[in-house]
């Protein structure tokens, strides 16, 4: 916006409007005067660049960004931890408890009736510890004969970085958000931390009742603390019945019944014979199919907010032939079929098995 107020531009501005019959050479006293004063507003216009850049949705970054974006009631997705099912022998190790593995760290938490591990530093560096690596107490503990990692509960997701906190503002900047229609729900639910997309299903339980449908921003159903603090804050369920109460006391308007609820998993089961190429293992070619995998059907489940989405045999197909450590493969089934699995938009498909044999 100032790119034309250089100090080269005010310094030849300033000598332009001497007074008649001054000298404004170089080394003399008008010129020595202005210059200065030329430089400190031509920083000033730089410093009015910066700060009209931090002011722009398409220009602002960092912090900027994010004051930007919460003048529309959107905040940055904070980066989340990976979490891993603790498989032990012996005494139970107390809450706390520090682990390590995988060159990671861990504490011990309760989740529901079971112990986790919960990555210390959040990220997706945590990520893919396969099952049975051993999960080594940072400190002797008596009594603990052996710990080890089960299944990954959740998996850790970086900070939402620039460009995607900056698509989710121009998105609500683009689409008519008002009059409490299904993109004003949308963008309701997503101001809560822990939600990566949502699905609002219209009359879903009669007149004037709404559904959201909660997903976590690595596909799976969003945890049950996610769901609670978007009921409270869109509609909320004071009588304790598991229905919002439709009086206004959230951002819903007066007389619409908002539900907040997480989105069914479908477990995905995926059998296939396969050829490996020379030197790879069974168990490499399982890992990387997992995760490829476990991307797709994120992908699938967060990218689908109207329609329900369908998970696609020939998508499988196409994962399993690119990778590196398979030649080729033979009698694929997901979920025991050869065919397409329609989802419900309650539903969000959830990896739960690759079985692989040659």
């Amino acid at each position: 916006m100032f790119e034309d107020k250089t100090f080269e531009a005010l310094r030849t501005l300033a000598l332009q409007n001497a007074p008649a019959n001054i000298d404004t050479r170089q080394g003399e006293i008008f010129y020595d005067a202005v210059v200065p004063l030329c430089a400190v507003l031509a920083r000033t216009y730089v410093d009015l660049s910066l700060l009209m850049d931090g002011l722009s949705p398409d220009t602002a970054m960092g912090d900027d960004l994010d004051r930007v974006a919460a003048s529309y009631g959107l905040v940055r997705n904070a980066a989340t931890s990976a979490r891993y099912v603790l498989v032990f022998t012996g005494s139970v190790p107390p809450i706390g408890t520090r682990f390590s593995g995988d060159e990671q760290y861990f504490a011990l938490e309760q989740d529901g009736t079971d112990l986790c591990l919960r990555a210390e530093t959040a990220g997706t560096a945590a990520n893919g510890i396969a099952a049975d690596t051993a999960a080594v107490p940072v400190y002797f503990l008596d009594g603990l004969s052996s710990a080890r990692f089960g299944g990954q509960l959740a998996y850790g997701e970086d900070a939402e970085s620039d460009d995607d906190l900056r698509t989710r503002l121009r998105e609500l900047l683009r689409i008519r958000v008002d009059g409490a229609n299904r993109e004003q729900y949308i963008a309701w639910c997503e101001r809560v931390d822990g939600v990566g997309a949502v699905r609002i299903l219209p009359r879903w339980n009669g007149a004037n009742t709404v559904g959201a449908v909660l997903i976590a921003p690595d596909g799976t159903p969003a945890s049950t603390s996610v769901v609670s603090a978007v009921q409270r804050a869109v509609d909320p369920d004071l009588d304790g019945d598991g229905v919002g109460d439709g009086l206004g006391a959230g951002l819903a308007p007066i007389g619409a019944q908002v539900t907040a609820m997480a989105a069914e998993d479908l477990p995905v089961l995926i059998d296939a014979a396969v050829v490996l190429s020379d030197g790879a293992t069974l168990t490499g070619a399982q890992t990387s199919l997992e995760r490829v995998i476990s991307a797709y059907l994120a992908e699938l489940a967060l990218h689908s907010p109207t329609e329900a989405a369908t998970l696609l045999y020939s998508q499988i197909g196409a994962k399993l032939a690119a990778i590196p450590d398979i030649t080729d493969y033979s009698d694929l089934t997901i979920n025991g079929g050869a065919g397409n699995i329609a989802l419900t938009l309650q539903q969000v498909p959830v990896l739960q098995e690759v079985s692989l044999h040659v």
